[in-house]
């Protein structure tokens, strides 16, 4: 059995031995080549010379510096979408072209060891890595955007990585995404990391390193060091490389789906041709009375990026079709399925100046979806998206609230309040409107708080000051939320029942003495005991947005109550 076991460790150096170079064999002034692709879908070679081997370059990853030459990369220097060019000295494979220095004068790159390449297959724990314009860097991927000419898409998605997200990502099941069996990838191919297809076209592209069987690697560098990471790997084909004074890029896009990637680690992007990397079908229709126009994408199902993605390309498209200074009333609706097979269905008015302008729209979007992922209870995954943006022949307006006043300071249980507000539009008139509200029977002595304005701005203020009793913690609540019609028309008047609680579980208990309290786990809101609010409420529909809060305080006694003067 021993002998058995010693052959299999013989034969499997020699594999390595004849495939791949080993860094400690490599001497300085030894000559090689790499394989990138300059134009089109096949590689050409780059000549190159061996400078030397540094060590533990990058937390326990060593770095093999080269020196590139030839007409072709003289032209265009080390551009963006090079990484992952395999490198080989004696027709060995040495590892990956992954790293530069900004404004170097002379062709000098870094090159990942293959061993390093291949130690990503079962890494678990990644390692950040950082740089500036004197230390060296790693080559950039080559972004290709297509369908939508919009910087901001492109400057969102490059930052996704230094934005907190919580969550784990969520594991995806093994199954073959070829499209087409026949397609080829070998060292030296471009290679596409797809995040949106279809009418916009997102993608990451670099070069192929090494394949083995099902096993890909690519880049020579992180693409974002996320770790575990399941997105669609597709074929790439490169139209030219653009030559820059500070950094050349490849201009490309991707092609055929045939794999994901399954691990973004400090030496590589490992993927398989075996895995699936699922897509979100999302389609955003226009309409008006003369006109309709229809999105179709497909957006990459990872929790890290479909919230950017998803609200990004939302706001893209709509500053595309309708500009950054609409006058406009819109009208969002949309559905979401999910995979466990539930859905959600809701609908809101987006106008200028409230929280549906053309700016902060796309951070309610992200919002919205990213709480299907970050939330204690459960994961909602999108499987479909559908969103119609109806635009209203209606101008633009809306009445914000101020300077509310009551008829007097202080009530009995079960007495009507009058309160009158203003009401003003902008650059338009300002109006006064009265509105009663009836005071519950049951209220105890005491100071009582009572907010009026936008029913929004008022739910947003409640959440906020009860966060913990207003918690979402069942899977059927937050469904329920995230169907909450947003009515900015909505003018509310609440009355707030402040009561003492304690939280257990997903359960309230109010009014527990505070000698008691103790006796259970609580968390508190600003510092005291735990507040669970009762309250009344009242709705009143305008024709136009509300915005704006106010609040007012009330005295609720036993004794006959005092006019105001």
């Amino acid at each position: 059995m021993k002998y058995f076991f010693w052959s299999i460790i013989f034969v499997s150096g020699i594999v390595f031995g004849q495939e791949f170079y080993k860094v400690e064999d490599l001497k300085p002034g030894s000559k090689g080549y790499a394989l990138t692709v300059f134009q089109g879908t096949e590689p050409e070679k780059i000549d190159l010379e061996i400078i030397d081997y540094m060590p533990n370059r990058m937390a326990k990853a060593g770095l093999i510096l080269v020196k590139l030459s030839g007409d072709k990369i003289e032209r265009t220097r080390v551009a963006a979408g090079m990484s992952g060019s395999p490198v080989y000295v004696d027709d060995k494979l040495v590892g990956a072209l992954a790293y530069t220095w900004a404004n170097a004068r002379e062709l000098m790159a870094g090159v990942v060891p293959i061993q390093d390449m291949l130690s990503d297959k079962k890494r678990g724990v990644v390692i950040p890595i950082n740089g500036n314009n004197n230390s060296i860097n790693p080559i950039k991927s080559a972004w290709s955007l297509t369908g939508l000419d919009d910087p901001e898409l492109l400057y969102a998605v490059q930052n996704i990585a230094t934005a907190p997200i919580s969550g784990v990502e969520l594991n995806i099941p093994v199954k073959s995404s070829r499209l087409n069996n026949n397609v080829p990838l070998k060292p030296g191919d471009s290679v596409a990391i797809k995040l949106i297809d279809g009418d916009i076209n997102l993608a990451s592209i670099g070069t192929v390193t090494y394949v083995n069987g099902e096993d890909v690697y690519i880049y020579g560098h992180p693409m974002e060091q996320w770790g575990p990471i399941t997105l669609p790997l597709a074929k790439a084909k490169i139209y030219d490389i653009i030559a820059s004074t500070e950094l050349s890029f490849k201009l490309g896009a991707a092609q055929e789906t045939i794999g994901a990637t399954v691990f973004d680690g400090l030496s590589s992007v490992y993927g398989r041709f075996d895995r699936y990397a699922p897509m979100t079908p999302v389609s955003i229709s226009f309409r008006n009375s003369y006109y309709t126009n229809t999105y179709n994408i497909n957006i990459s199902q990872s929790q890290k990026y479909l919230p950017v993605l998803l609200s990004e390309g939302i706001g893209s498209i709509l500053n595309r079709e309708l500009g950054t200074n609409i006058e406009k009333r819109i009208k969002l609706s949309w559905n979401m399925e999910f995979t466990n097979k539930k859905s959600v269905t809701n609908t809101a008015l987006w106008v200028k100046n409230t929280i549906y302008d053309p700016i902060s729209i796309k951070g309610f979007w992200k919002d919205y979806v990213s709480i299907l992922w970050n939330n204690p209870i459960t994961h909602l995954v999108p499987e479909k998206i559908t969103l119609t943006v109806d635009i209203e022949d209606q101008p633009y307006s809306h009445y914000y609230t101020h300077n509310s006043k009551l008829n007097r300071y202080e009530f009995l249980p079960g007495d009507t309040i009058y309160i009158r507000t203003t009401l003003s539009e902008p650059q338009g008139d300002t109006f006064f409107t009265n509105v009663s509200f009836k005071l519950p029977q049951n209220l105890k002595s005491g100071q009582y708080t009572i907010l009026i304005g936008s029913g929004i701005s008022i739910e947003t203020e409640i959440n906020n000051t009860f966060s913990e009793s207003q918690a979402i913690k069942t899977e059927q609540k937050l469904i329920q939320e995230l169907q909450k019609p947003i009515l900015t028309e909505e003018f509310k008047i609440v009355l707030i029942d402040t009561q003492n609680a304690s939280s257990i579980g997903n359960s309230i208990l109010e009014n527990i003495p505070i000698s008691r309290r103790s006796l259970f786990k609580t968390r508190n809101t600003k510092g005291s005991e735990l507040n669970s609010p009762k309250l009344t409420e009242q709705s009143i529909f305008f024709d136009k947005p509300i915005l704006g809060i106010d609040s007012l305080v009330i005295n609720v006694i036993e004794a006959s109550p005092i006019s105001a003067p």
